[in-house]
């Protein structure tokens, strides 16, 4: 038959083109599984790997091949998540491993992965997966020698999540710290509430803003 015939050229042909043009012809799984694990060109496993369903077998060349452009097709056709998991845990190429969490949907794999996963792109991954903003609070945890985060939307940006500034009301003044909250009171001499805003005189204020929300 044909298969056989292919089969044929992809065990015993040296010419690595025309074993990748037997490879592209081949749906025998046996066959194929054979050339994705054993074939000397890394081309024709590609090919090979592209083609196979066993996801054991896929996990095998996961686990094995020395280019992580094989392993990269392999794990794109992996939706076992004891599979994915272990692959997660024993992979070393960065790319990898951020699409072997890509295809994680369990959502206890994934809790796990954002708690104890040491690499932050894997955690910062799982976290956008998971979708609970409650989690970040994860990431500050790791980070909290790091002198570059000091409010929330840094800690958000570092997640991945896209932050938006704008432009607010100069009047507007945030009283964030107990010691600007004394400033503004022992310069509140003739202050007068309106809506929720405290407006002083202009004279306690000097060059300061006029209003503090409340």
């Amino acid at each position: 038959t044909d298969e056989n015939i292919l089969s044929d050229v992809l065990a015993n042909e040296r010419d690595a083109d025309v074993r990748l043009e037997a490879v592209k012809k081949i749906t025998d799984e046996e066959v194929l599984a054979d050339i994705g694990r054993n074939d000397s060109e890394r081309d024709i496993r590609l090919i090979a790997v592209q083609k196979i369903t066993d996801e054991d077998v896929l996990a095998d060349i996961v686990r094995n091949d020395s280019f992580s452009n094989v392993r990269l097709e392999a794990v794109k056709k992996i939706t076992d998540e004891n599979i994915l998991s272990d692959v997660l845990a024993n992979e070393l190429d960065a790319d990898v491993r951020l699409e072997t969490v890509g295809r994680l949907s369990d959502v206890n794999v994934l809790d796990d992965v954002a708690r104890n996963n040491p690499d932050y792109n894997i955690k910062r991954e799982a976290l956008k997966k998971l979708n609970k903003p409650h989690y970040y609070s994860i990431i500050l945890n790791d980070d909290s020698n790091d002198c570059s985060i000091d409010d929330e939307s840094q800690l958000v940006e570092k997640t991945g999540v896209e932050v938006r500034v704008f432009l607010s009301d100069y009047e507007n003044n945030k009283i964030t710290t107990p010691k600007y909250f004394e400033l503004l009171h022992s310069r509140a001499a003739g202050r007068v509430l309106r809506g929720g805003r405290l407006f002083l005189r202009e004279q306690d204020l000097s060059a300061s803003p006029k209003s503090a929300s409340l």
